[in-house]
This record gives C-alpha cells, sequence and structure tokens, in this order.
C-alpha cells in the first residue's frame, strides 16, 4: 500500500484567498518531505470552501520546489477546451520532467454547470467528459487531428505548427474518479487501463469493493485485466499517540469544521444520503442522523497507530486489496504540530504494520 493525498483546496469562508494558496503549497511541500507519492488537486468554481478553479498554478510552484512527488489535477474537462487542457498539461509535465499526472473528475456539482452554461440532460457532462478526454489523448499521441494536412510539425526554428508533447510517452498517467459504484467513468478506467479514484463517502466498504467491479468489468469487456494496484481509494486519516486524541483532533479542528460545514451539506444537497448511510450490515441510516459524530465514528479512519492500523487492514481486505491510499488533506494551518504528527506516526508506524499484514495474508 502507498500512500498520497487528494488535496480538495478547502478553506474556511474567512481565509484570504492568497493564505489558502500559500497553505496548500507549503503542504504539498510537507507532505513530498514525509515521503507521499501523489498529491491529486481539485478544481472547482462555486463554492465558498473549495476555492480552486486554477489547480494548474499550484502545481507549476509545487514542481520547482519538489524533487520527487507527482502531481495533477482532478480537472472538470466539460469546462476546458480540450486543445487548451491537452497543452497545458504537456507543458506541465516539462516543468515537472515527468512527475506530471492527469486526473479527470465527474464535474458533480450542478452550480458549477450551471455557470458554464452546461445544460442539465442526464449524462451529458459525462459525454462531454469523454470526448474531451478522447481528443486530449489523441493530441497527445498523434498530434492534431483531420487537419494535420494542413499543421506542419516540423522543429524549424520559426515554424509555427510546432505540437507540444508531453514528457511522458505516449502521455502521463490517466486517472478517473468517480463516486458511485457503477460509474462510467470507472468503466473507462478499466477498457482503456486508466488509474481508477474513488473518494470513499459510504461507511460501508463492501460497497467500495463493488467500484473495482465495474473497474474490472470495463476491463473484462475490452478485453484487459484490471490491476488493484492502479485503484486509488481516498480516506480521511488522523493518528495521534491514543483512539481520544485522535478523534478529539479530528472532530474538533479542520477535519471536523470541514465536514460540518461544508462537505456534508453538500453530499446530502447532491442525494448522496443513501451512500452516507449505508452500514456494513445492510441497513441504511435516515438522512436526519447523518451529522458529524455519525460520519466522525463510521467513516473516519483515526485513532493510535494500533487502531488504524487495525482501519487501514479491514479497508484493504474488505475491498479486496488497493494500491494507493489518498488523505483527505484539509486546512491543517492552525494544528500543524499534530497534523504533522499524524502523517509521523502513519508513514513511520501504521504502515510497515499493515504492510507486513498484507506480506503474511492476515
Amino acid at each position: 500500500m502507498r500512500v498520497g493525498a487528494y488535496l480538495a483546496g478547502s478553506h474556511p469562508p474567512e481565509r484570504r484567498i492568497a493564505d489558502g494558496h500559500r497553505i496548500d503549497l507549503e503542504q504539498i511541500l510537507l507532505l513530498d518531505r514525509a515521503g507521499l507519492t501523489e498529491v491529486w488537486l481539485a478544481e472547482q468554481f462555486t463554492t465558498r470552501w473549495a476555492r480552486s478553479p486554477a489547480p494548474d498554478l499550484l502545481i507549476a510552484q509545487a514542481f520547482s520546489r519538489t524533487s520527487a512527488i507527482r502531481l495533477g489535477p482532478l480537472a472538470q474537462l466539460p469546462f476546458h477546451h480540450p486543445v487548451e487542457a491537452a497543452h497545458r498539461a504537456a507543458y506541465l509535465d516539462q516543468l515537472g520532467g515527468g512527475r506530471y499526472q492527469f486526473g479527470v473528475a465527474s464535474a458533480a456539482l450542478p452550480c458549477d454547470r450551471q455557470l458554464f452554461g452546461i445544460d442539465a440532460m442526464p449524462g451529458l457532462h459525462r459525454a462531454m467528459t469523454f470526448d474531451a478526454l478522447d481528443t486530449i489523448v489523441g493530441l497527445w499521441t498523434d498530434g492534431p487531428p483531420r487537419n494535420r494536412a494542413r499543421f506542419r510539425t516540423s522543429d524549424g526554428p520559426d515554424d509555427p505548427g510546432h505540437q507540444l508533447f508531453p514528457v511522458q510517452r505516449p502521455h502521463p498517467p490517466i486517472a478517473l474518479a468517480a463516486l458511485r459504484a457503477d460509474s462510467a467513468h470507472h468503466r473507462l478506467a478499466g477498457a482503456r487501463g486508466y488509474l481508477p479514484i474513488s473518494p470513499a463517502v459510504a461507511p460501508d466498504n463492501r460497497y467500495l469493493a463493488r467500484h473495482f467491479a465495474t473497474v474490472a468489468g470495463g476491463a473484462a469487456a475490452a478485453g484487459r485485466c484490471a490491476d488493484r494496484a492502479d485503484w486509488r481509494i481516498v480516506r480521511d486519516v488522523y493518528v495521534a499517540d491514543t483512539d481520544a486524541e485522535a478523534r478529539r483532533r479530528a472532530r474538533t479542528g479542520a477535519m471536523g469544521r470541514c465536514w460540518e460545514q461544508f462537505l456534508l451539506p453538500l453530499y446530502l444537497r447532491l442525494g448522496l444520503a443513501p451512500l452516507l448511510g449505508r452500514l456494513p450490515n445492510g441497513r441504511t441510516v435516515d438522512p436526519e442522523h447523518i451529522d458529524l459524530d455519525f460520519v466522525a465514528d463510521r467513516l473516519w479512519l483515526t485513532g493510535s497507530p494500533e487502531t488504524v492500523t487495525e482501519h487501514l487492514s479491514d479497508l484493504s481486505r474488505e475491498t479486496g486489496g488497493f494500491g494507493t491510499l489518498l488523505l483527505n488533506v484539509h486546512d491543517f494551518a492552525d494544528e500543524l504540530p499534530a497534523w504533522q504528527h499524524s502523517l509521523d506516526l502513519l508513514t513511520t508506524e501504521v504502515l510497515p504494520r499493515v504492510r507486513a499484514r498484507d506480506a503474511v495474508g492476515v
């Protein structure tokens, strides 16, 4: 099991935009020093908490100050011209020396789609996403389509038809994120050999296991074999010296505030209560009983190193195994020593124990 991060760019509304940007950059540097393998950055336009309309700017800055960690957005492709997106991504891969990764989100927020004038017809934004992705991959692998006869690609010093390609050939790693188990995003990930990302919003790990079943089904239909090592799962994790301290810090700190004031109300408005309230025993909790304490008890992975080891071992066993745990990273600027301690305990105590268990099949 490897460990990376999902950085949603979520900050309290009173946080200045410039301060939030600085905090996110410092967080990436901290994660790099802690030995995490990758960071995915969200792209959001119309929320007061997740104010991250330009993750590429943060990625470009972080590439100049890191040396190992891989970075990439979870872009909402219906809001971008695919030619522009392909060139920006290729440019960033050049800046990062081949450390760039290209993630695609589902453009789930209705207010974002309304802002860009995209019709609410079911499936439209998904079709636009897949069409744009095909164009982007085609540009990276073959150059400009259709008009290739008119588009010169020689390397002459004054040639106006130069095509910018990424360092990684045929293209950077591509990831597709999805919240639901039957997502067409994950079917496409399986069919194309892309990386599936699953933000976990259901306490039932057996439901999460269905995410990879969708990936595997897409792969089988395309004559491929899906690799669990490619699968990324996003979870909220907080480690402290004792169970009580970990829960208190998570519940009363940045993680708790973000969930209580932003994520939980958002997910409920998006109709995700059946997922949030889905318990391992098959029972579904009524939406009025889904509050912050429910999320803290059922969805977060918090506790001492011993407890979090058990949580991650259960997650691995009950989902059938996955390759990378992505930490859902919040605005921890006001509790940085405790968050650094959590990362240290996770990387030096928890992960070695989890990997040892995996090695012997426990």
